[in-house]
């Protein structure tokens, strides 16, 4: 296989991974958010303790999420990398 075709077939699988976390921080924002808005719509209604798992589930799914975005990024700088690399091949 010409190293192109290897390029571009890399290229491919990177643009399928992004999509991948995309979807994924996506998911996770709209998680963020309900976990969110419950915790403030129901506060009295949990008490203390259930409060407290809520938060504590909100800021693993925060850091979660951040770690997607690390991903995200760094997937994003190999992309380019590569698009750079196959435009400038013959």
């Amino acid at each position: 296989m010409n190293r192109k075709r290897a390029l571009r077939q890399e290229l491919e699988s990177l643009e399928a991974e992004y999509r991948y976390w995309l979807v994924e921080a996506i998911r996770m924002d709209r998680s963020i958010d309900t976990i969110a808005a419950d915790i403030q719509r129901h506060r009295r209604e949990l008490g203390g303790e259930r409060v407290a798992d809520f938060q504590h589930r909100l800021d693993s799914t925060r850091s979660q999420h951040e770690e997607i975005d690390r991903k995200i990024q760094a997937i994003r700088v190999q992309l380019d990398s590569l698009r750079e690399r196959l435009a400038g091949m013959p």
